[in-house]
């Protein structure tokens, strides 16, 4: 299984606390940046995945990956740029997708 993935960068717009038990403040860490890389819902399988599939019962691909993992099967991913990929699913993300459609550009 490949899994498409995109690396996200979020900036934090406060400072974020770290603390212990009882509330003891160990870290404040100004308006930080962090970058995950997230999936974008893009998934190729081949053939040999299907049969981890049961059938006639709701399996979200989050199980399927965590089932071939469990089994030893290679899961890999494929990491797009951040811009290279915009997720629809999102109302400024969508609206953002049908403007670069229009004008003709890519997401870049």
């Amino acid at each position: 299984m490949t899994i498409l993935s995109s690396a996200q960068h979020y900036k934090v717009p406060y400072g974020v606390i770290k603390f212990a038990d009882g509330g003891d403040v160990v870290s404040i860490t100004e308006k930080p940046e962090y970058t995950f890389v997230t999936s974008t819902g893009v998934y190729i399988l081949n053939q040999e995945a299907l049969q981890f599939i049961p059938q006639k019962t709701l399996f979200n691909m989050t199980d399927l990956i965590e089932k071939l993992i469990a089994s030893n099967k290679k899961v890999i991913t494929y990491l797009v740029k951040e811009g290279d990929c915009l997720d629809v699913g999102q109302w400024e993300e969508y609206k953002k997708a049908i403007n670069l459609f229009d004008m003709g550009c890519s997401a870049k």
